[in-house]
């Protein structure tokens, strides 16, 4: 009894210690012992997983936590990596530019969604000269990979990029597949959404979040993740049953948690394991 009341203590103590540095710092080291502590228990069962990769938002401009993100993505073994929006603050060349190299630097495969940050200054017209598609979609790992454009605010997906999403979902019918769009197409509390993020009153951006949910019912897609909120969320679309993951951002500019990527990991029995991986 007098041990189990002494190492009680000591782990009260120790971490009320952590907290203590953390605040000091800045930096949630609680959370980082329990990402370290995930991930080495993941490379125990690593037979189970098809793919692993990392996705990243909300950078906003912020070179170094990029460049310390893509420096972890990198040390941990990952090949590639998804930008799910805001690369910017407002969307020049200069800024879009800036990003792009600190990821052509980096020797990392990436691909990416335009934010409705990125496209303040010109629409899509920077974003696309800079980092090309604003949609598109790809293969890798035997799994297929679906980037939508959600961040005009206004005119949403549009009619030209949902018929492209129908024809490819009919060229890819037994693919297993992922998601990636900047706006999630719903949100049990917030109304940050694909119809919600622009006003509540554009009954057309609900009329396509309906017609989005109803192409991807039963087309094998494992997840969707998005970004914009600034936290880390993961929760189930009721229509359609897929999971949602919001990837914390990564940018320590108007932040509610630590800047942070997310740890992918694709298991062989179709489950998707997301494990929040804070910049140091």
């Amino acid at each position: 009894m007098k041990n189990f009341l002494t190492i009680s203590i000591s782990l009260i103590v120790l971490i009320g210690l952590m907290f203590a540095i953390s605040a000091f710092l800045g930096r949630d080291l609680i959370n980082s012992a329990l990402n370290s502590l995930g991930t080495n228990l993941s490379q125990k069962d690593n037979a189970k997983v098809k793919t692993s990769f990392a996705v990243i938002s909300d950078t906003h401009s912020d070179s170094s936590d990029t460049q310390r993100a893509l420096q972890q993505i990198k040390s941990l073994g990952l090949k590639f990596v998804i930008h799910s929006g805001d690369w910017t603050t407002v969307g020049t060349i200069d800024e879009l530019k800036a990003q792009k190299a600190i990821f052509d630097r980096s020797g990392l495969t990436y691909w990416g969604v335009m934010g409705d940050h990125d496209r303040w200054q010109s629409g899509s017209a920077n974003f696309e000269k800079v980092l090309g598609r604003p949609y598109e979609s790809f293969d890798r790992d035997n799994l297929h990979f679906i980037l939508l454009d959600d961040s005009d605010l206004t005119n949403g997906l549009g009619e030209e990029q949902l018929d492209w999403l129908s024809l490819d979902l009919k060229k890819n019918p037994d693919r297993d597949k992922i998601i990636v769009m900047h706006l999630p197409p719903y949100h049990p509390s917030s109304d940050r959404t694909l119809a919600g993020k622009g006003g509540t009153n554009n009954s057309g951006l609900q009329e396509q979040t309906d017609q989005l949910l109803n192409m991807i019912k039963d087309q094998k897609v494992l997840a969707i993740f998005s970004g914009d909120h600034h936290l880390s969320q993961s929760y189930t679309e009721p229509k359609t049953s897929v999971k949602i993951f919001i990837s914390g951002a990564a940018t320590s500019e108007r932040n509610l948690q630590t800047p942070r990527w997310e740890l992918v990991q694709v298991l062989q029995d179709q489950t998707v394991r997301v494990t929040d991986q804070v910049i140091n």
